[in-house]
């Protein structure tokens, strides 16, 4: 008893720990990021630039309570025109975040055409408040007093994550009875390599051999991402996907542990062409000239096709 005490204090200061680091990593890493999110650097980052502005049209967004042990509420950022449906998007938070962490990325992602929904959960790992946002926008979207009723496409649903959240996109996408029905595309930035998952949180560990959707897998190249997500761990995930999916990977260069703290290109672009069949967001990623390939505010990109 004494050393299940022992194990789990230390996880808890261990992740507050991992909050303290990694919020000053998004500190620094914002300031660089503004700077690189409003210059255009022509021929280079054309698409990163076009699909990564603040919002392409009006956003509102909708909140519910819930009554739950791990989190207290919903959040759903939609474009305000609802004379259609849309994609759906639902999003992991990293260790000690909430939505609020994530707003201005995922309010830029809904803006694009998706109905995106994220929630207050700081501790999302096991992927399983993750994996039931899936299934609360299929409530919502067959509930006739919700004003998402016939709304949402959840034939189109992706899901992402940050850090501990990447994980517990990985787990939702992979670990619970709907999971590979609900989710059609993945997204992950700065997921933790395996060996930290099993050691120090084993609710984060993922299985990346049962991932049989499009994946695109992000880290940076900072010091704290190169200790948490180092490149090998992600050529390590890139080797344990089954060998029919497609997959890209890719380090923003300078980057630290965090490339969706602001409206991020690559990710709106990602979920453009995975989920609403875009072909000139595809163009970042497919074929021999995909932008990916040559953008060198980028390193280590790999592009598994079909």
């Amino acid at each position: 008893m004494i050393i299940i005490i022992c194990v789990a204090v230390l996880a808890v200061a261990l992740i507050g720990f991992m909050k303290l680091l990694s919020a000053k990593t998004e500190q620094e890493n914002k300031a660089a990021m503004e700077n690189l999110r409003v210059t255009l650097h022509e021929g280079i980052n054309d698409l990163e630039y076009a699909y990564g502005q603040d919002c392409k049209a009006e956003i509102k967004e909708y909140h519910e309570r819930v009554d739950s042990d791990s989190f207290s509420e919903y959040v759903v950022y939609y474009p305000a025109d609802l004379s259609q449906n849309y994609p759906v998007v639902v999003w992991g938070n990293g260790s000690g975040g909430t939505y609020q962490d994530y707003e201005a990325a995922l309010k830029s992602l809904a803006s694009y055409g998706f109905i995106v929904i994220g929630n207050d959960d700081e501790l999302t790992g096991s992927g399983k408040t993750i994996y039931e946002m899936g299934l609360y926008a299929e409530k919502l979207n067959t509930d006739p007093d919700s004003i998402f009723y016939g709304k949402l496409n959840t034939a189109k649903m992706g899901v992402g994550g940050h850090s501990q959240g990447a994980c517990g996109a990985v787990n939702a996408a992979t670990n619970y009875e709907r999971s590979t029905e609900l989710f059609s595309s993945l997204f992950t930035t700065s997921m933790p390599k395996i060996e930290m998952c099993v050691d120090l949180f084993d609710y984060w560990a993922y299985d990346l051999s049962g991932v049989d959707i499009p994946y695109f897998m992000t880290s940076g190249t900072g010091d704290f991402d190169n200790s948490v997500a180092p490149l090998s761990s992600m050529e390590e995930n890139m080797r344990a996907l089954p060998e029919d999916t497609v997959a890209v990977m890719a380090r923003m260069t300078g980057s630290d542990h965090n490339i969706v703290g602001i409206p991020c290109g690559y990710m709106n672009a990602w979920f453009c062409y995975t989920l609403k069949d875009d072909m000139a967001a595809a163009k970042a990623f497919v074929g021999d000239d995909a932008e990916l390939l040559t953008n060198n505010l980028y390193q280590d990109v790999q592009i598994k096709a079909e």
